[in-house]
């Protein structure tokens, strides 16, 4: 019994003396998209560096809607980009953006939705906005159930923009 005892407390000595301490957690490596990269950048590699990061930003958001509407993005800033969106009716005129913040479920769904030219709702005729587009991206399972407020991350803005294209498909193979 005795060598038991020894046997724990010389066990707890080696525990004290080597510590007790586990180290820290590590942010997890989070990818940065550079936009302004010389070259274009296309869709698929747009989409996989999206898919490692933790939010994407209004920025990154408008490059995935031009490579929805065109297959690229041709533009280096993103004024440029969310000029081209507003002439293309894609994002209206009065929206104040900045391309570091987080895209909305809301922004990203009125996009969406307007690249798309879906009919919507009487409330989305009426009242156009954020709200009940998202309310419209949720009906066509674009997108999950919460609030138009929440931020996107970058894996979530890849499914969105890939079911929006799938469905664009189907519509246009029905329509042949």
């Amino acid at each position: 019994m005795k060598w038991i005892t020894g046997l724990l407390i010389c066990c707890g000595g080696v525990v004290l003396l080597s510590g007790c301490q586990s180290n820290p957690p590590t942010e997890p490596e989070v990818a940065t998209v550079s936009l302004t990269k010389t070259g274009p950048m296309d869709a698929a590699e747009l989409a996989y560096q999206l898919s490692r990061k933790t939010w994407c930003t209004n920025d990154e958001a408008c490059s995935m809607m031009l490579h929805f509407l065109d297959g690229e993005d041709p533009f280096a800033a993103f004024e440029e980009r969310t000029d081209d969106l507003r002439q293309r009716g894609v994002m209206p005129e009065g929206w104040k953006l900045n391309a570091d913040e987080p895209v909305t479920k809301g922004t990203l769904a009125y996009m969406v939705c307007r690249a798309m030219e879906q009919p919507g709702g009487l409330m989305m005729h009426l009242l156009p906005g954020r709200r009940y587009a998202y309310r419209e991206a949720v009906e066509l399972n674009l997108m999950a159930k919460g609030s138009e407020n929440e931020p996107l991350t970058g894996p979530e803005v890849v499914g969105v923009m890939g079911r929006a294209s799938r469905m664009m498909n189907q519509n246009q193979q029905v329509v042949d």
